[in-house]
């Protein structure tokens, strides 16, 4: 599943339309905090433009889901692991 976050991804990388977005690597670790939560969000809506099928929006939309649960529980991080 996680596999059609990165495909959409990697679509929308480096576009200059999403930093917060550009900062994942898909090697690495990213985590992000409630307070940076405003922002990731909206950079999601970016990658909606590029999604290709139903799976890489369910995906989308289940990202969403915990970023907004991020966004109101301060004790919450968004972590991105890499291979």
């Amino acid at each position: 599943m996680l596999f059609r976050f990165a495909a959409v991804l990697e679509r929308s990388q480096h576009n200059g339309r999403t930093p917060m977005l550009d900062r994942i690597d898909p090697y690495g670790v990213l985590e992000l905090t409630p307070a940076e939560m405003t922002q990731f969000i909206g950079e999601l809506d970016v990658l909606v433009e590029n999604v290709q099928n139903v799976g890489e929006h369910r995906v989308l939309d289940a990202i969403r889901g915990l970023a907004g649960r991020c966004l109101v529980d301060s004790d919450l991080r968004l972590r991105f692991v890499g291979d």
